[in-house]
């Protein structure tokens, strides 16, 4: 229920922030038919490493991460849109989490990630993710002994850059709900 409104949620908000881009490039027919940097943008790109610093919610618990992203494919995979590839690096740390032995543990994760990115406008992007990685359980109570668990994730999450520099983004995957700020560099 959880991952339904939370898509529902990120749906919406691309499609009404791309909204002002379609009615502008409709607006006016003798112009280009998109703002340069929007989905329909078919020019050349280039985008930069960032740094993602975020708090989230895993289940039963409260965490904080960062995720390093680096540009792969600038040009993405569908000629007609605006998309890009990136892969993502990252390590999050959470507490309070509830363990296999069935008490609270501190976890850290380390994941690695694709991530197809659709570029809206050239402040919003929306994204999905593939990824990897390993969850190290470190028990904070007597009596079970720290395990690890790999996984495989799927994620989908929406940015907006106030800046080239600075920006906002939200992300649910089947693990946890991420909020933060991205840094460009």
């Amino acid at each position: 229920m959880m991952r339904r409104s939370m898509f529902a949620a990120l749906t919406a908000v691309a499609v009404l922030s791309s909204l002002p881009a379609f009615a502008q490039s409709n607006a006016n027919p003798s112009g280009p038919p998109e703002q340069s940097g929007g989905l329909m943008d078919k020019s050349t790109h280039t985008y930069n490493p960032s740094i993602t610093l975020w708090g989230f919610v895993p289940f039963n618990g409260i965490g904080a991460g960062a995720r390093l992203t680096l540009p792969l494919i600038a040009n993405g995979f569908i000629q007609d849109i605006n998309d890009s590839f990136e892969l993502e690096l990252g390590v999050d740390a959470a507490f309070g989490a509830i363990g296999l032995g069935g008490g609270p543990v501190t976890l850290v994760d380390i994941p690695i990630e694709g991530r197809w990115t659709f570029h809206f406008t050239p402040s919003f992007l929306a994204y999905v993710k593939l990824g990897v990685g390993s969850v190290i359980y470190l028990s904070i109570y007597s009596g079970v002994t720290p395990y690890a668990v790999f996984y495989v994730e799927g994620a989908i999450g929406a940015q907006y850059d106030f800046s080239k520099n600075f920006g906002v983004r939200i992300e649910g995957g089947s693990h946890s709900l991420h909020l933060g700020i991205v840094l460009g560099f």
